[in-house]
């Protein structure tokens, strides 16, 4: 499997097919939240004078929608709980503003985010801070066990086999690892990807904790992008990704988007 690694500062495209990630009208459920929301399904209701708190919020569309948009009033989040996102077919998660810094969700310690099999996924002005968690390779779909040992990476966001991810105005930092890892099989349908005006800072593991490891590219990063061909004589599947105006600044183990085809 051939690895290489691109650094990113201010503008990178790769096109793989003609397509490009675009957004997709959300026709499903629209949750309105703030930092002082409410935990109850009071703040549903199309009278409420509340709005949902974050954790609320999220937690009903897990349990409860196929297709849902969160929107974020400005100010501070607490997000002490991991989410699992998968089947949507539309899920968008965007801050009131129009700077990332407005809208801050700070992550606990081993929180994260994982996406799978979804489709129409948009983060839209916001910051993530602090995520990050160990995942085994034998517990992501993308992957096969490569031999007994038990080799890991860690992240913060995880996004597997899903199609049509737009990142707009998204800062991701201080993430435990890299911030965001992307894997897709070629036989499931392509992935299209845009990351647009986002920044991916200071995602980092201490040197001292990285033993096990699958190799010093997962020791933090910006973005890291995993494509395994499951049928490796049919035609692989028309993908692309965009990634404009985006900096990576401060990332341990590559700095930009490490690649492995």
């Amino acid at each position: 499997m051939a690895k290489f690694e691109v650094f990113c500062l201010f503008l990178i495209s790769f096109n793989f097919s003609q397509y490009l990630c675009s957004s997709t009208p959300n026709n499903g459920i629209t949750l309105n939240v703030s930092p002082d929301g409410v935990s109850d399904k009071s703040c549903l209701l199309p009278s409420a004078s509340t709005k949902c708190s974050l954790l609320f919020a999220l937690k009903y569309v897990l349990q409860n929608a196929t297709s849902a948009e969160v929107l974020m009033d400005s100010g501070n989040y607490n997000l002490n709980e991991s989410f699992k996102f998968k089947s949507l077919t539309a899920f968008s998660l965007v801050g009131n503003s129009r700077d990332p810094d407005d809208v801050k969700i700070q992550c606990a310690r081993h929180v994260f985010i994982s996406i799978e099999n979804c489709t129409n996924i948009i983060f839209d002005t916001f910051t993530l801070d602090g995520c990050g968690h160990r995942f085994y390779f034998t517990d992501v779909l993308c992957y096969k066990p490569l031999d007994d040992i038990k080799r890991y990476f860690t992240a913060a966001v995880v996004v597997m086999n899903s199609d049509y991810l737009s990142l707009r105005l998204t800062v991701i930092s201080n993430s435990y690892g890299m911030a965001m890892k992307l894997c897709s099989v070629i036989s499931k349908p392509a992935i299209r990807v845009e990351v647009i005006k986002s920044s991916f800072v200071a995602n980092n593991i201490p040197e001292n904790q990285s033993q096990g490891l699958f190799d010093s590219g997962y020791q933090g990063g910006g973005v890291n992008l995993d494509v395994f061909a499951q049928h490796p004589t049919s035609d692989p599947a028309p993908s692309t990704y965009h990634f404009l105006e985006s900096n990576f600044t401060n990332n341990r183990g590559g700095s930009g988007i490490t690649m492995h085809l």
